[in-house]
């Protein structure tokens, strides 16, 4: 059982990784529409396979916020950075 369970956990690792390659590509082409909507993809999968506070959502959503910043959304990044730091901060306790 723990053994499926890890293949499965190296499989979505490999895929989320493959997705955030995506979304850095289409971030060098400027393209953030594009960028957020793979970003999407991988936080849609690390909230089903994980839990909302697992670092790899955390990070997810922290290069979402990247984006709205660099989009110029100031509030919209802040309100997703704080999201993260709550995660963090959780993680600690």
């Amino acid at each position: 059982m723990a053994s499926a369970f890890k293949k499965q956990e190296q499989s979505f690792k490999a895929l989320e990784c493959t997705v955030h390659s995506m979304a850095l590509a289409f971030k060098k082409q400027g393209q953030y529409d594009k960028v957020l909507e793979w970003y999407g993809r991988v936080l849609g999968g690390t909230e089903k396979a994980m839990r909302v506070d697992h670092p790899d959502t955390l990070t997810t959503l922290h290069s979402m916020a990247f984006v709205f910043e660099s989009e110029g959304q100031y509030d919209k990044a802040l309100e997703w950075y704080w999201q993260v730091l709550a995660g963090r901060e959780k993680a600690l306790e």
